[in-house]
């Protein structure tokens, strides 16, 4: 998984990097938004971030990756800070330093070595931020503006309101999954906040129950991270935790759980995560003969689901194109397409 990601992170932001020094070496302002290649918005960058930095700190500090590897995940790490302070990605810069700060308070002077790595790259990632926007035509064209990193809340208020409005309506069941999209409003098609979208789409009792679960999972997983004895390993499972961590508070303030790519990186943490735990298990030679004769079971039933999945979106894909025209002739205050969970922002 380790070096799927470092190869993921090469591919991507040392790239973008470098075309930001090319441009400044040209005496051309640089436009952040004409950057981010792949992404209708650089907030939708932002989210995959928060799931991809800490994970390459550990890919740095771990000594299970040869040098060339390690140094491709540094590089990875410094142009990700790079781009995180060229996009103003606050969400993901408060979800990161608590998550950093959390795993040290949680898991002590061991993790400082993650950490620091982290620091580093987060710093040269800001002297070179800084000295590619020494300009001001490149601050004006940030996507919200510098003055607006602090004051702006982005609609966020009025969001977050519609979403009490819905838990008020309904509180135990809820107005229905993804029904946050069925009335349209001014801003989003989400509130930026999934604690609030669950509590407004399936209820409070719903939260309540999700809410449980992952606290009662993550002390359990930070049990499993202070047990590992072996330094690799360690740094495996404490990336992971920050990495959680990050998430769970970035989705106080965007949408990283209903964006498509951000959601394919979120499930890739999660594999990660289950590895890790079945990895670092203490299983009775019993219990691991059966879980090996469930293997082929495992295996014959992903297939089938998969083969159900792309039976199921088979012609939606083969007709894209069209079926999103549809979409947007059907909502005429939308000029292009907004994918969350279904195959537009607003149903």
């Amino acid at each position: 998984m380790a070096y799927a990601l470092v190869l993921a992170s090469i591919l991507h932001a040392p790239p973008m990097l470098l075309v930001a020094i090319s441009v400044q070496a040209h005496g051309l302002a640089l436009q952040p938004q004409q950057v981010f290649v792949g992404f209708d918005n650089p907030r939708f960058l932002n989210h995959v971030q928060t799931v991809t930095l800490p994970l390459l700190a550990f890919a740095v500090a771990t000594p299970h990756l040869s040098a060339t590897w390690r140094m491709a995940a540094l590089s990875g790490l410094f142009a990700g800070f790079f781009a995180l302070f060229l996009t103003g990605g606050r969400a993901t810069m408060v979800a990161l330093v608590v998550g950093a700060c959390a795993a040290c308070a949680l898991l002590g002077k061991r993790v400082l070595p993650l950490v620091c790595w982290s620091v580093a790259a987060a710093l040269a990632g800001f002297l070179a931020w800084v000295s590619l926007t020494t300009d001001s035509s490149v601050t004006a064209n940030m996507p919200d503006g510098v003055s607006s990193l602090v004051s702006s809340d982005s609609g966020r208020f009025y969001l977050w309101n519609i979403a009490r409005q819905h838990i008020g309506d309904s509180p135990i069941f809820g107005i229905g999954p993804m029904h946050f999209a069925h009335g349209m409003n001014a801003k989003a098609a989400h509130p930026h906040n999934i604690y609030l979208q669950i509590a407004a789409e399936w209820g409070l009792p719903a939260l309540g129950v999700v809410v449980t679960m992952a606290l009662l999972a993550f002390l359990k997983f930070v049990v499993r991270v202070k047990e590992q004895t072996n330094r690799s390993a360690f740094y495996e499972g404490a990336a992971i935790l920050i990495t959680w961590i990050a998430v769970a508070v970035d989705a106080c303030f965007s949408g990283n759980l209903v964006m498509p790519v951000s959601q394919v990186w979120i499930a890739f943490l999660s594999g990660w995560a289950w590895a890790f735990w079945r990895s670092t298990a203490s299983a009775s030679p019993v219990l691991r003969d059966h879980l090996s004769l469930l293997a082929p079971l495992r295996v014959l039933v992903s297939t089938v689901l998969l083969a159900w999945l792309w039976y199921s979106i088979g012609p939606e894909v083969g007709a894209l194109d069209s079926h999103l025209q549809r979409q947007l002739e059907s909502f005429p205050p939308v000029q292009r397409p907004s994918p969350r969970f279904w195959s537009h922002g607003w149903f």
